[in-house]
């Protein structure tokens, strides 16, 4: 109920006690009517006195009769009006309740719409970045030649992707080392890399780690969502099984938080573990396998 609503009742009242007064004023005057029958029956054989004596008598008669009389309807009257009053606040107070509790469900939906827009623009953020990180990444398969980006493809002189991505940005020993720091990854995750790092091609190393980057960034800002398994779900189902172990990797080091919304990723949870043994440490790989159960 609206406080428009209010209005029409509180005059509703307002009547209700004006309409009291014809019916106080019409008892009073037959009270008095009924005091003068009384007084002219009982001396209607007199006639008119002359005397002041007479008529003060007959003025304290009328005003010791009528005064209580008058007394007792006022009261009437002021108990009818607080009854009357009583009810328009209880009425009032009703309207408020009602109008509190719609103020309330306007509150909750508009809460609703925010949350609705929020995600909208969310998504809409969301995938402008999937969209460049797999223009980018597509670009890379582009240049290599193939139509699916498995990382056993070769690439410079005879050395194959995998070890792009299980390697690092750097052809020397020296930079695998630097890069290891650069990352804080364990040493284990290196025993994978073998003696060929030379003959890496250095341009696509670069190439994909501007992906892997695109990648980790893409699965942080996902985890910002009110859903992110869906989004996460959403990058991983693209990205190959050597793909997701490195992503993992670097993920595990560097945002354990985003790494924990990963575990739980239905995309995760549909790899065959002993796959990826061929792409990553084993005893990370343990470890991961271990996480991945305990969230289950």
């Amino acid at each position: 109920m609206s406080e428009g609503d209010g209005k029409p009742k509180s005059k509703d009242d307002q009547g209700k006690i004006l309409r009291q007064y014809p019916t106080l004023i019409g008892a009073a005057l037959g009270g008095f009517v009924v005091l003068a029958a009384v007084y002219i029956f009982n001396f209607r054989n007199h006639p008119f006195s002359g005397s002041s004596a007479d008529w003060g008598a007959l003025g304290d008669f009328f005003g010791g009769m009528l005064n209580p009389l008058l007394s007792f309807l006022a009261l009437i009257a002021i108990l009818q009006t607080i009854k009357l009053q009583q009810q328009s606040l209880e009425t009032t107070r009703q309207e408020l309740k009602l109008s509190t509790e719609e103020l309330r469900g306007s509150r909750k939906a508009l809460e609703e719409q925010k949350k609705s827009l929020d995600d909208q623009r969310f998504e809409s953020a969301f995938f402008k970045r999937a969209e460049l990180l797999f223009s980018e990444r597509n670009s890379l398969l582009k240049n290599a030649n193939k139509s699916q980006f498995d990382y056993q493809i070769q690439c410079g002189e005879g050395e194959n992707l995998e070890k792009i991505v299980l390697g690092s940005a750097y052809s020397k020993p020296s930079g695998r080392e630097k890069f290891k720091e650069d990352t804080a990854l364990p040493a284990d995750a290196y025993r994978v890399v073998n003696e060929h790092f030379t003959k890496i091609n250095a341009e696509r190393i670069l190439s994909y780690s501007s992906v892997q980057r695109q990648i980790i960034g893409t699965l942080s800002f996902a985890c910002q969502s009110r859903d992110p398994k869906t989004y996460i779900d959403i990058v991983l189902s693209v990205l190959t099984v050597p793909e997701i172990a490195f992503v993992c990797a670097m993920i595990q080091a560097l945002d354990p938080r985003t790494m924990s919304y990963i575990y739980q990723s239905d995309v995760i949870s549909s790899i065959n573990l002993v796959k990826l043994s061929d792409y990553t440490d084993r005893r990370y790989l343990r470890g991961l396998q271990e996480a991945i159960h305990s969230t289950r």
